[in-house]
């Protein structure tokens, strides 16, 4: 009897518990540790900025050249997490912490892009669902708000102050991450797409004039701790080696 407790015990916590808030959002568990998934519904929606023409669509003055042109995306249903992948839930399936700030809360960083895949390798099986990085058309919808985007300049605000752990902020007096929802979410109720750590999303790194991939990197989104308020800007952009790692870099799961 006491074996068949045992095995119980231990079935309840490696398997995913679900549990629903008005539809929206998925919750699981994985060894005790909970994260939480954020459904957002597919559309249509202007991606990039440009600072050419003040009159057109997504003008932004502080645009990178990189995130021009703004061109016309769809997505379908997706779901995002509603922080990035924390400490504590990378301990919880790789039981090795690589992160330079240790803190259960604080988001997991200095990780290779195949550190990544290992994780989310071995918590599909532990889980038995198809999580994944989210494209990178996939984050800035969500970052944007999905189809309730106001085409704010960060993820939730104009005010980068309220949504955003950043250099001006935050990095310049403690020099460290910060634990995840220490700012407001956006309408969809995701936390930390502006700021906090930059966010590797799938693939290779684009360029939009030329739709040409360096295979050799991949593209990171939100700005970071370390990083001036501008590139927690919804819109930013940078390229980031597959074989880099840096305590400035995390990442946040899609399904």
């Amino acid at each position: 009897m006491v074996r068949c407790w045992v095995l119980f015990l231990v079935s309840f916590f490696c398997l995913p518990l679900f549990s629903q808030d008005d539809g929206m959002v998925k919750s699981y568990v994985v060894n005790g540790v909970s994260f939480d998934m954020v459904r957002v519904s597919g559309g249509s929606f202007k991606m990039g900025a440009q600072k050419s023409d003040r009159m057109s669509a997504n003008y932004d003055s502080l645009a990178w050249p990189a995130e021009s042109p703004v061109r016309e995306v769809r997505v379908s249903d997706y779901m995002i997490g509603k922080t990035e992948v924390t400490q504590a839930l990378w301990n919880a399936v790789m039981e090795r912490n690589p992160s330079r700030f240790k803190d259960d809360n604080r988001p997991v960083e200095r990780l290779f892009y195949e550190d990544i895949e290992a994780f989310i390798f071995r918590l599909n099986e532990m889980t038995g669902e198809a999580f994944r990085l989210p494209t990178e058309e996939e984050w800035e919808f969500a970052a944007r708000g999905g189809s309730a985007s106001n085409h704010l300049l960060y993820a939730g605000s104009d005010d980068y102050d309220q949504v955003a752990v950043c250099l001006e902020n935050y990095g310049g007096r403690t020099d460290s991450t910060a634990p995840v929802m220490s700012k407001a979410p956006n309408v969809l109720g995701v936390y930390d797409m502006s700021g906090n750590v930059w966010e590797r999303c799938q693939g290779g790194f684009r360029n939009y004039y030329s739709e040409e991939t360096d295979d050799a990197a991949n593209v990171i989104r939100g700005g970071s701790w370390g990083y001036g308020y501008t590139s927690c800007r919804v819109s930013s952009r940078l390229s980031y080696g597959f074989d880099s790692r840096c305590s400035n870099v995390g990442f946040r799961l899609a399904r």
